[in-house]
C-alpha cells in the first residue's frame, strides 16, 4: 500500500523548475486551474487511441504526478474514462466511490480525497486530460467547475498551436496520436518512454506481445508496491531476475 503523501522536499520535488518541454507553455494554465478551481494540484496527460500511448506533459507537484502514474499503472481511473468518453469525470469522495476500486483505494492511501478530470480537445477530438486533485473530499462549486473547463479549453488551444508548429517534424500529416504524439513529447522530462522501452524488453524476453508485457509490468509493480517507472528502470538496467516474471498474472492490475 502506498504511503500517505506528506509534502516537503524529496527526490521528486523539483516540480517548480520550468521543464525544457515543448509543452511548457501549458504550465501557467495548470497553475491557473489550481488557483481558480481551489484544488491542491494538477497534471496534464496526453493520450491517443494507439495502444498504451499515454504521456504526462506537466505536473504542478509530485503528488499530482503520482495520481496520474497510479492510473497508468493500474489501467483504470477517472482520467482514462474522461479521455474515453470526452466528458468530465469528477470523484468528489474517493473513499466512497465504487467505480474504480483499485485506483480509489490507492489514491486515498496517498492522502487524496477528491479528483476532477476535464478533457482537453483539439476541435472535437479529445487529446488529453487536465487532472485536478484535492486532499479533502467534496464537490467543486459551479464557478470552480467552470474555471477548470476554461483552463482545459485554453490548454487545448495551446497544444493545437504547438502541434501546428511541429507537424512538419513527422513523416505523416496525421492527428495528434501515434508517431506524432511521440515526436512531440520525445524530449519532455515527464514522458514515460522508459516504460515502453522496458515493455519491449519484457515482450522479447517472455515472448509475449508488447501489450501483454505492459500488463505484466503493471501487475509486477502493483504486487510489490512499486512504481511502474521504477520497475521499468530495473528492466532496462538489467537489474531483474526473469524467474520472478515467469508466473506473473496477465490481467487484473
Amino acid at each position: 500500500m502506498a504511503e500517505p503523501w506528506s509534502g516537503g522536499d524529496d527526490a521528486e520535488g523539483a516540480w517548480r523548475e520550468e521543464p525544457a518541454s515543448l509543452f511548457a507553455s501549458t504550465a501557467p494554465f495548470c497553475d491557473s486551474a489550481v488557483g481558480w478551481s481551489r484544488v491542491d494540484g494538477a497534471s496534464l496527460a496526453l493520450l491517443s487511441p494507439a495502444p498504451n500511448s499515454r504521456k504526462l506533459v506537466f505536473a504542478t507537484d509530485a503528488l499530482a504526478q503520482r495520481i496520474d502514474e497510479l492510473q497508468f499503472a493500474l489501467g483504470e481511473g477517472p482520467c482514462l474514462e474522461c479521455y474515453g468518453t470526452g466528458l468530465p469525470r469528477c470523484v468528489t469522495d474517493l473513499a466512497h466511490d465504487e467505480r474504480w476500486t483499485l485506483f480509489c483505494r490507492e489514491a486515498v492511501a496517498l492522502g487524496v480525497g477528491a479528483a476532477f478530470n476535464f478533457p482537453v480537445r483539439l476541435g472535437d477530438q479529445p487529446v488529453g486530460v487536465l487532472e485536478l486533485y484535492r486532499r479533502d473530499a467534496g464537490p467543486m462549486t459551479v464557478d470552480e467547475y467552470d474555471a477548470a473547463l476554461g483552463c482545459a479549453a485554453a490548454i487545448g488551444a495551446v497544444i493545437g498551436s504547438t502541434y501546428a508548429r511541429w507537424t512538419h517534424r513527422v513523416a505523416d500529416d496525421e492527428d495528434l496520436n501515434g508517431a506524432t504524439l511521440t515526436a512531440l513529447t520525445e524530449s519532455d522530462p515527464f514522458t514515460r518512454s522508459q516504460v515502453h522501452i522496458a515493455a519491449g524488453v519484457v515482450a522479447e524476453r517472455l515472448r509475449v506481445s508488447v501489450g501483454e508485457a505492459l500488463v505484466r509490468m503493471r501487475a509486477f509493480a502493483f504486487a510489490r508496491d512499486r512504481r511502474i517507472t521504477e520497475v521499468a528502470d530495473d528492466v532496462v538496467g538489467h537489474r531483474v531476475s526473469w524467474r520472478d516474471w515467469q508466473d506473473e498474472p496477465s490481467g487484473g492490475a
